[in-house]
């Protein structure tokens, strides 16, 4: 047996997937064999390499999403520019992962169907991406997201500190 032959750790996968804690690995499906049919079924769970990930939920962090997307929403449907989302609304970003930002804008040239529909998961990115980290999200796990997000398309990444206002 080589040294690729041997199974990860489980330090290893949380080290993959950005030392995300391990209470927020969902063990099942089996870390690495969930699929997007399984994020779909799961509330407030991205889908990483085959592995759902529980979005850290917070009062607060709510509070700003909705006030946050609600600045935005006025703009967006005046100019009929695109759709905003919050932090159910899921984006494949890469083949295997499924991210749901906090906030999001995306235009509908980039979103709707060749029928004119809005498909359950956004084939793409989307151009803007607002963040709101809590405790439970450690940098590791921000910088691959951000890196995601910018290979899949993404314009623009805000990250927000509330604690900080900055």
């Amino acid at each position: 047996m080589t040294a690729a032959d041997e199974p990860d750790t489980l330090a290893d996968a949380l080290r993959r997937l950005g030392d995300v804690p391990p209470h927020r690995v969902l063990r099942t499906p089996r870390p690495g064999t969930a699929t997007e049919a399984d994020q779909r079924r799961t509330e407030h769970a991205e889908l990483v390499d085959g592995t759902l990930v529980h979005k850290t939920v917070a009062l607060w962090k709510g509070v700003a999403e909705f006030v946050i997307g609600g600045r935005f929403f006025p703009v967006v449907r005046t100019d009929r520019r695109g759709a905003v989302t919050l932090g159910t609304g899921p984006y494949r970003v890469a083949a295997g992962i499924i991210r749901l930002p906090d906030v999001a804008f995306i235009r509908w040239d980039r979103l709707l169907t060749a029928a004119g529909d809005i498909p359950d998961v956004a084939p793409v990115a989307p151009d803007l991406v607002v963040e709101i980290p809590t405790a439970d999200n450690p940098p590791a796990e921000l910088a691959r997201k951000y890196r995601e997000f910018f290979a899949a398309g993404t314009r623009l990444i805000w990250e927000l500190d509330l604690e900080t206002r900055t």
